[in-house]
């Protein structure tokens, strides 16, 4: 297949025009697996970490390619330190509890070594109590740096007892010092790839000569930062929390994803929304002339929206989509 960014005749692979990680199922096949581990790196990984849409991510327990949810609260406090007297400099990671969604403190292991003034040397470990199962490779390993054999089964059992016995406390309401990690990214080339491959989707591949399609992939390819005066400038706006004119219409269905397509003379334009944390309107092209379908009579463009918890998509006119707004908005009156 010709691969829509390189332009090379290459092995397809399965591309997400919204990227997985946010929900989209919306995918297409004319991406190349080079082009989408760069796309993947270059564009959708700004987007898809940008705080908000993090947290949107998060509330609405869409899992990863690995099937994990996301944990904002670990994302954002990371790990921490206790600051009370007696154990000041222990570390600990702050997570929330995917079943109790409560919040929780975990000891980071820690190991501390200490040479009597005969030259004997002890060890001592601090981990927590949810890592207990691995007292038992902590003694053997331990044996094995000093040079003595491993203990026999039963042997072991009794060390792990002793330990468990002698050792274990509670730590009742620690002050624990946290910096947080709050890490802006940039989404703009993640929204751009997003308007391109809607485009080409809704166009055909003789939006590929487009000169606005060549503008487009020479930006969201490029390594260089997305503002370096080198780039063609490309036309359109994009704004984090307020939604962008043309898509205001759709406020009230909120955590969904949208696209649309619609012309105006030789202006063809794209708009976005990512939940409701981003939303845009990409110039796509200036040569709505090339593309006859735009010309048809009464047709103002084209819709899509993609529920990312229940993992649908619907796909109409645009016509079609402003009118059923009104129909909704008549229900709700009644």
């Amino acid at each position: 297949m010709l691969c829509i960014f390189c332009l090379k005749d290459r092995p397809p692979s399965e591309e997400h025009v919204f990227p997985e990680a946010i929900g989209g199922i919306l995918t297409i096949d004319r991406v190349c697996l080079t082009c989408n581990n760069l796309l993947n790196e270059r564009a959708d990984r700004g987007l898809i970490q940008y705080p908000t849409v993090k947290v949107l991510r998060a509330q609405k327990g869409i899992p990863d390619k690995r099937g994990n949810t996301l944990d904002p609260f670990s994302d954002i406090f990371g790990t921490g330190t206790i600051i009370d007297d007696e154990r000041t400099g222990q570390r600990v990671v702050a997570r929330l509890d995917p079943l109790t969604n409560k919040r929780t403190l975990k000891l980071i292991p820690h190991r501390t070594e200490k040479v009597g003034p005969d030259g004997s040397k002890e060890f001592e470990y601090k981990i927590d109590a949810g890592d207990e199962d691995k007292i038992p490779l902590i003694i053997q390993r331990e044996r094995k740096r000093l040079g003595r054999p491993e203990l026999s089964p039963s042997a072991l059992d009794d060390a792990v007892s002793k330990v468990l016995a002698r050792s274990r406390r509670v730590i009742e309401n620690p002050l624990v010092y946290h910096q947080m990690a709050l890490r802006f990214t940039d989404p703009r080339r993640g929204i751009l790839k997003i308007a391109y491959e809607l485009a080409w989707y809704w166009l055909g591949d003789d939006y590929l000569d487009d000169e606005g399609a060549q503008q487009l992939r020479q930006v969201i390819l490029s390594n260089e930062p997305i503002d370096d005066p080198r780039l063609p400038k490309i036309r359109g706006i994009t704004s984090a929390g307020e939604v962008v004119p043309g898509l205001v219409l759709w406020n009230h269905v909120p955590n969904v994803h949208l696209g649309l397509m619609k012309h105006f003379k030789n202006q063809v334009g794209v708009g976005i929304r990512v939940f409701q944390a981003l939303s845009a309107v990409v110039g796509v092209s200036e040569e709505s002339a090339r593309y006859g379908r735009l010309g048809e009579r009464n047709f103002l463009g084209s819709f899509m929206k993609l529920d990312p918890v229940s993992r649908t998509f619907t796909e109409s006119s645009l016509s079609d989509a402003v009118l059923d707004l009104c129909s909704d908005s008549r229900t709700r009156r009644a």
